[in-house]
C-alpha cells in the first residue's frame, strides 16, 4: 500500500539508541516529520528538512484528526504545538501517561508487541483521552482497522485499564499538535517523550561496568 489514510489520533512513542541524551532528539516545535511502517497498531515517525530528533514509534492522541502514513517526505507534517491538551480540548492523563510510558520502556505487564497489543494500547490511550465507545464506533472501519471490539477486550484482559497506584502526573509524556505542510489533510495529534530513555544495552553495559569496578575493588582489599 503506497499511502495510507488514517482518520484517527495518534500517541507518540520515542525510542532512542543511546544512553546519552543527544541535542535535537527530542521533539521541538517547528520540526517537521513524516510517518510510515503502520500495520494497525504503531507507526514509525521519521525526520525531514532541517530537523534533527530520533526516529521513535507513536501512536494517535486525537480521535478526529488525520495523517497519510506510508506515503514518504511527500506528507509532512510541522510540529506547531506541546502541551498535555489535543486539539479537540481533551486533557491527557494520568492513564494516558502510563501507557505510553510502559510501551516505551517495555514495562506493560504481559506486552509482546504484537498488532493487537497495539491496537488495544491505541484503544486505551483514546479512552483515556475522553473516547467513548460509542465515539469509536462512529468512526467506522477505519477505526483500528475494524478491530475495534477486539482491541477493547484485549485491554481490559490485559489489566492495562487501571493505572497502578503507584503512578500519578504525566511523567515525560507530552501531546505534538501537527499540521500538514502539503495542505492534503487536517491537523493531527501524537503522544511524544521529552526525555530520551536509555537504550536496555547500553544500561546493562553500564551496569557490568560498575559490576567490574566492584570486584577489582574488592580483590585490592584481599591483598
Amino acid at each position: 500500500m503506497k499511502r495510507t489514510l488514517l482518520g484517527v489520533s495518534m500517541v507518540l512513542v520515542l525510542v532512542v539508541a543511546s544512553s546519552v541524551v543527544q541535542a535535537g532528539s527530542v521533539l521541538t516545535v517547528g520540526d517537521e516529520i513524516y510517518f510510515g511502517n503502520w500495520s494497525g497498531g504503531t507507526f514509525t515517525a521519521y525526520p525531514t528538512g532541517t530537523s534533527n530528533f530520533t526516529t521513535f514509534d507513536t501512536f494517535c492522541a486525537y480521535l478526529q484528526g488525520m495523517l497519510y502514513v506510508n506515503g514518504g517526505t511527500g506528507y509532512t507534517y510541522q510540529v506547531t504545538g506541546l502541551g498535555h491538551v489535543n486539539q479537540g480540548g481533551a486533557s491527557m492523563t494520568a492513564q494516558t501517561a502510563y501507557l505510553y510510558t510502559g510501551f516505551v520502556n517495555g514495562t506493560l505487564p504481559g506486552y509482546t508487541g504484537t498488532v493487537l497489543q497495539q491496537q488495544a494500547i491505541q484503544y486505551g490511550i483514546w479512552s483515556s483521552l475522553g473516547a467513548t465507545d460509542a465515539q469509536l464506533q462512529a468512526e467506522g472501519g477505519a477505526i483500528l482497522q475494524g478491530n475495534l471490539a477486539a482491541a477493547e477486550a484485549e485491554y481490559n484482559s490485559m489489566g492495562w485499564n487501571v493505572t497502578p497506584g503507584s503512578w500519578s502526573g504525566f511523567g515525560n509524556v507530552e501531546i505534538a499538535t501537527l499540521t500538514s505542510l502539503n495542505g492534503n489533510n487536517p491537523a493531527q495529534d501524537i503522544l511524544v517523550m521529552t526525555v530520551p530513555v536509555p537504550e536496555p544495552t547500553a544500561m546493562g553495559l553500564l551496569g557490568l561496568g560498575l559490576g567490574g569496578l566492584v570486584v577489582v575493588r574488592r580483590k585490592r582489599l584481599a591483598k
